[in-house]
């Protein structure tokens, strides 16, 4: 089911891309010969007018074939191609312009829609139960630890994330709590009165009360290669017991060596087992600052949380959600690329395959379904942004042929734009070879450690 997914996933996104071509095209007078669902044998197909509408056997995207679109020759005479009204090579260079734009402008607004579709129909959210493992001066004369919040200003707090929700700024705040004995035995309620000048800064200077336990490992990551699973707990670290996620977090940013050595315990299994894990150190591409720059050292794991709770938004807030998350996204993502670009050697860490969004994938159709609109929503993007890159053969390399012609009022010579297309095939070709390998290498590790951790399990029944 998850492969069917995916592969639906993946046709979705680049129909919808190549629907954005073939309607722009269609508006500026452009022939189109054939717009094709999926590639490879035809199952069924239809003509209207002049074009060829074909339901292909590969639901992997599809594709548009436009009449001139080929700078070289026409698949049909093999002749040079005649620049006829209707021929995408006889439009002005902004409309051909456009019409390169348009396949990644519609997996924007694919990626909008979706957006809109999840926080309309509601989202499942994790949070951490509203119980203070610790609060920071100056407010760690009115918590202690253990201590539940159940009301703020009179609302129910449910998750850590309410505390901040319900807070005013600049007022007296009235707090509800449960505030066990000395002995841990009994609990009684309390209301604290607090002046909150600062919301943000209250809110940072409080901890939750967390788990030792592992809710999700990242596809493709460390951990994620070394066989470790969601609900696994986490004894030690580096020979280091750890009771929470914060003493987790801590050792590991503490770690002087490439690798971890973590003590995890498996419900299922029941024996402990020790993981040899590698760091891999990140630095944050939306920090410009290079002084407050630090690189952060993970292994591709989130926390348990305890509380799980469903929210639906009104069509107003849906909108402004999707909108703004959007922009956020594809903010994000430039970055990052412009960090990838200053630091080429991340290269071979940052890209994924087919494999990668297959994991990713299950991963999310697992939340439910508002999650998985959520990660198309967000591969959507990522499309857009790939499509747009530079690269002579993909939409962004027409676009700047386009806007070169515009500039100096003559077309890059036809033969320059069959060898840079050439070259930037090879390009792309190599990136997807080189995407397998990473894929398949990540999946090759991950298959043999955990086949080690079988035969391990294996000699410890066979000892008991």
């Amino acid at each position: 089911m998850h492969f069917i997914i995916t592969i639906l996933v993946l046709g979705l996104l680049v129909t919808f891309h190549e629907l954005g071509h073939f309607l722009v095209a269609r508006y500026f007078g452009v022939k189109i010969d054939k717009f094709s669902i999926g590639f490879g044998p035809r199952i069924y197909s239809i003509k209207k007018g002049q074009t060829e509408y074909t339901i292909s056997l590969i639901p992997l995207g599809g594709y548009v074939k436009m009449k001139g679109e080929n700078p070289d020759f026409d698949e049909e005479d093999k002749s040079l191609i005649v620049d006829d009204s209707d021929s995408f090579s006889s439009k002005l260079w902004w409309q051909r312009a456009l019409i390169a734009f348009a396949g990644p402008f519609f997996n924007i607004i694919l990626a909008v829609m979706l957006f809109f579709i999840s926080y309309s129909i509601g989202r499942t959210y994790n949070d951490f139960l509203p119980i203070i493992e610790k609060a920071e001066i100056p407010y760690e004369k009115f918590f202690q630890t253990g201590d539940k919040i159940l009301t703020i200003n009179g609302k129910e707090i449910i998750g850590w994330t309410d505390i901040y929700k319900n807070i005013k700024d600049k007022n007296e705040n009235s707090f509800l709590i449960t505030r066990k004995d000395a002995n841990q035995s009994m609990s009684k309620k309390l209301e604290i009165s607090i002046f909150i000048n600062d919301k943000i800064s209250f809110f940072n200077s409080l901890y939750p009360v967390t788990k030792n336990v592992i809710g999700e490992v990242s596809p493709g990551m460390p951990a994620w290669k070394a066989g470790l699973q969601e609900n696994d707990k986490i004894l030690k670290v580096n020979n280091i017991s750890v009771n929470n996620w914060t003493e987790v977090r801590t050792e590991i940013q503490n770690s002087q060596t490439d690798y971890i050595d973590l003590l995890i315990e498996r419900v299922i299994e029941g024996m402990p087992k020790l993981l040899e894990v590698k760091v891999k150190s990140i630095s944050n591409p939306l920090e410009d600052n290079k002084q407050d720059k630090q690189a952060s050292k993970m292994i591709g794991i989130s926390q348990a949380m305890d509380v799980s709770y469903y929210q639906r938004n009104t069509i107003y807030e849906s909108v402004k959600l999707s909108v703004y998350t959007s922009a956020a996204f594809i903010y994000m993502n430039y970055k990052a690329l412009y960090s990838l670009a200053k630091n080429p050697s991340s290269f071979k860490d940052s890209i994924g395959g087919p494999v990668m969004v297959f994991s990713m994938t299950s991963q999310s159709s697992k939340r439910g379904f508002s999650e998985l609109l959520m990660f198309v929503a967000s591969i959507s993007i990522l499309l857009m942004i790939m499509n747009l890159l530079p690269i002579p053969i993909l939409d962004g390399g027409h676009i700047i042929y386009c806007l070169i012609e515009g500039i100096f009022k003559k077309p890059i010579p036809r033969k320059i734009q069959i060898i840079s297309q050439q070259i930037g095939f090879l390009l792309l070709i190599s990136l997807m070879l080189y995407a397998f390998y990473s894929d398949f290498d990540r999946l090759f590790q991950r298959t043999i450690s955990k086949n080690k951790q079988v035969k391990e399990q294996s000699n410890i029944n066979i000892k008991h």
